[in-house]
């Protein structure tokens, strides 16, 4: 199919010094998809096979957008049900070549029965997928502990849903290797799979953890399962990322699981690993030629009693297609890759009103700054990237 071209403007933040991507870029359909999403990226659930043999376009740099926790509960129900709701989000989520959110949520109408036992349990109605799509979202990750909140009826809703989503839904299947296949982007040449699973151990992986013929979520007690789904993307796709569920709430700082956990996505060869569960922002960087970040905080959520952090943000990320012409290089050559392919990252601060919709705040935005700062200096990465053009 021919590229489609798109243009996607950027609003002015209102934050002085903040630096927020803007591109214009020409988006190629992968082979096997179907449909449309924005921007002319269209989401494939499951490996197209090997596209790195396509010749990169143009010379700017791929970007690829990441914020973190949604869902539609309390006030945000109404956002759900309108097309356009979440409009005023499009400039920082729609700028990117590809944006992926944390789908906090089961994706039902309220079939299926609350799960037992918790204390919060969050659905999103099957028309919030159109809301996010019309916001510049492509990806969303459903591997977390609310992505089965409604039990065995609320999942068969969810995959029900899936089939005609508008974005592509990660880290749930009908079984594991549903659950842990990768969804595919082509991007002027670029190949990028997106992968997700849980490394918490709750209701949810308790009960519905995908199995071999059950579905469930993609989970990482079994780490090798989702390590060895990481090594065969990287083995076909340019661009490897993976949405982990991880960590300690409220806290900023990576647990000893989280930087395990880390390191072994890095080995197994994702370039990008990028995930949350603490509802705070965490640090983001390089650990050697991955980036990582720790946690992007709760992004479309209600403010309760609970969790009442305002601080959020959209964190941009920039892939150089020379770094990945190199990589494409040194792999048909059996050598290590050259260095990073993430080259640039920008965070463009934001904060959630009593609305529950993240929106520029100036007398705020230098704080948050500051203590995303303190965050990357607790995360012991590297504030850029060692071996790459900046």
């Amino acid at each position: 199919m021919a590229p489609v071209l798109f243009l996607r403007a950027l609003a002015a933040a209102g934050t002085a010094g903040v630096l927020v991507l803007a591109v214009n870029a020409v988006a190629t359909i992968g082979p096997g998809s179907s449909g449309s999403a924005p921007g002319g990226i269209v989401p494939a659930l499951a490996d197209p096979g090997p596209v790195p043999g396509q010749p990169l376009v143009g010379d700017d740099p791929v970007t690829i957008a990441l914020a973190g926790d949604v869902h539609f509960e309390k006030q945000l129900a109404p956002v759900a049900a309108d097309p356009q709701g979440l409009a005023s989000l499009a400039p920082y989520l729609g700028a990117a070549d590809l944006t992926i959110v944390n789908l906090e949520s089961a994706v039902t109408d309220g079939g299926g029965r609350r799960m037992a036992g918790k204390q919060f349990t969050f659905a999103t109605p099957p028309s919030g997928l159109t809301t996010l799509s019309n916001a510049g979202v492509d990806v969303v990750s459903l591997a977390n502990n609310h992505g089965v909140d409604f039990g065995a009826k609320g999942l068969e809703q969810t995959l029900a849903a899936r089939a005609g989503s508008p974005v592509a839904m990660v880290g749930i299947g009908a079984n594991a290797a549903e659950a842990f296949a990768p969804s595919v982007h082509t991007v002027d040449g670029m190949s990028i799979a997106v992968l997700a699973a849980t490394q918490l151990r709750d209701h949810t992986t308790v009960y519905f953890r995908a199995g071999e013929d059950k579905a469930g979520v993609a989970s990482m007690e079994d780490p090798e399962r989702l390590l060895a789904a990481v090594r065969e993307a990287a083995t076909t796709h340019d661009v490897v990322v993976v949405v982990p569920h991880w960590g300690v709430e409220k806290q900023t700082c990576p647990s000893a699981k989280q930087v395990a956990a880390a390191r072994q996505l890095a080995d197994a060869g994702a370039d990008v690993v990028v995930g949350g569960h603490s509802h705070r922002v965490m640090g983001s960087g390089w650990l050697g030629d991955t980036y990582v970040g720790y946690g992007l905080g709760n992004f479309v959520w209600f403010r309760n009693t609970t969790f009442p952090g305002r601080s959020t943000g959209v964190l941009t990320i920039e892939v150089d297609k020379g770094q990945v012409a190199a990589k494409r290089k040194a792999l048909a050559q059996g050598e290590p890759s050259p260095g990073p392919v993430v080259v640039r990252d920008a965070w463009q601060p934001l904060s959630i009103p009593t609305s529950g919709i993240p929106a520029p705040d100036p007398e705020t935005a230098q704080q948050m700054l500051a203590d995303r700062e303190k965050a990357v200096a607790c995360s012991g990465l590297d504030a850029a990237p060692r071996s790459a053009p900046l």
